[in-house]
């Protein structure tokens, strides 16, 4: 049985040159389920998928066997930390602020951010990533070369700080970065949460040519800041890092409705600390939302409410994986992963969890959706998982493998 709008044509025996992939199914986000599966290639473009029996012999062409196997377009990370990477998973601070504090001292400690990005690119790609929404910590150069040369696609999220005075200083950063290209991603902008910039920070990236990223509802302690200025965050942004109690981002308000008129289109990440009317604001604006179910969990928030809050105000939602330093996988950062957690509660279909790794992150990240599934035309590259179905991928724990690219 083979479900594709795309017909093959490839049993003409003229059509040579070619690879063939074989496997027990081939499946996408966008229409495509072919069981069993023969997916045709001539270098990095699809020029056909169907089954075995439909394509034929094609002389000439060099036939990869992966029965057992589902086939899968290549994997769309929204948010990442690839910068993050050098040390591998750590165990769970007692704290939110103790886990701060560990990750500024290993920025600040970082000998070479390319080496560490350049580790989260073998690890993304180990686990079957063509695209990511990388948030680039400053200083922001040299992991702005590494990613340039990877060979992912998406956006390099330009990540800056600014409370108080230094918020002209990060907008205008921002903007000598607008319309750059590295490598095949774009420069887009990270304003990294509410309690760690002010709203002109939002504000400005909101005018700038490029997506914007932020942290949002994260953590009680940065609804408690920005509510009435207490919680540990206080002590943090004055004892640590010498903020004056005036340039505390104070608001009275949850910090979705202090920025609510700024996220129109902006990818809003983690979403952890809402409530069924934030939900509805954001799909009032066109917000998208990223969220990271392994590292929520591992911050012991609850993973299924926020997601089925936002699914019922209809949010657009797509998956991320974090830093390396909070998953379970020390060999790869898949998405596939993250897809399995909310699988495993019953949280939405293994076809929508697909398309939330695939096409709707593509879409938030500016990505040709067409590279990230199995239609006739160039992609980005094709998995091969052990399963017999799309079902029996998201219920096990095996790592995608390459079965053609990554292009």
């Amino acid at each position: 049985m083979c479900d594709t709008p795309y017909p093959s044509d490839a049993s003409d025996p003229a059509r040579t040159g070619r690879t063939i992939l074989l496997a027990d199914a081939a499946v996408d986000a966008m229409g495509t389920t072919c069981c069993p599966a023969a997916v045709v290639l001539d270098g990095d473009r699809i020029e056909a998928v169907d089954t075995p029996q439909a394509i034929g012999a094609i002389p000439d062409a060099t036939t990869h066997d992966w029965t057992g196997h589902i086939l899968l377009p290549g994997l769309v990370n929204a948010h990442t930390h690839l910068d993050l990477s050098g040390p591998g998973p750590w165990l769970p601070e007692a704290d939110f602020l103790a886990w701060i504090g560990r990750v500024r001292r290993l920025r600040s400690e970082t000998a070479s951010p390319s080496d560490a990005v350049t580790q989260g690119v073998r690890l993304a790609r180990a686990g079957g990533t063509v695209a990511v929404g990388d948030i680039v910590g400053h200083p922001s150069d040299a992991s702005l070369e590494a990613l340039a040369r990877s060979g992912l696609h998406g956006q390099a999220f330009i990540e800056g700080f600014g409370l108080g005075t230094m918020q002209a200083s990060v907008v205008d950063r921002f903007a000598s970065r607008a319309g750059q290209q590295f490598g095949r991603l774009r420069a887009g902008f990270s304003p990294h949460a509410p309690y760690s910039c002010g709203p002109d920070v939002f504000a400005g990236a909101a005018l700038l040519a490029g997506a914007v990223s932020t942290h949002i509802a994260e953590t009680p302690e940065e609804l408690a800041l920005l509510a009435g200025g207490t919680g540990p965050f206080r002590a943090l942004l004055m004892d640590d890092v010498g903020l004056p109690q005036e340039a505390l981002p104070i608001a009275g308000v949850h910090p979705i409705d202090l920025l609510i008129d700024d996220l129109a289109g902006v990818l809003c990440v983690h979403l952890n600390c809402i409530e069924q009317r934030h939900a509805e604001a954001l799909a009032s604006v066109g917000a998208v939302a990223c969220l990271c179910p392994r590292a929520t969990a591992y911050f012991g928030r609850d993973v299924p409410g926020p997601f089925a809050m936002l699914r019922e105000a209809g949010v657009a939602i797509v998956l991320g994986t974090d830093a390396l330093l909070c998953l379970d996988t020390p060999d790869r950062i898949c998405m596939l992963d993250e897809a399995r957690v909310l699988y495993g509660l019953g949280a939405a279909s293994a076809l929508d969890l697909l398309a939330m790794i695939t096409t709707s992150s593509a879409d938030a990240l500016s990505v040709d959706r067409a590279m990230v599934n199995l239609h006739s035309g160039p992609t980005a590259g094709i998995l091969a998982v052990p399963g017999e179905s799309l079902d029996g991928v998201l219920s096990g724990t095996d790592a995608p493998q390459w079965a053609a690219g990554p292009f």
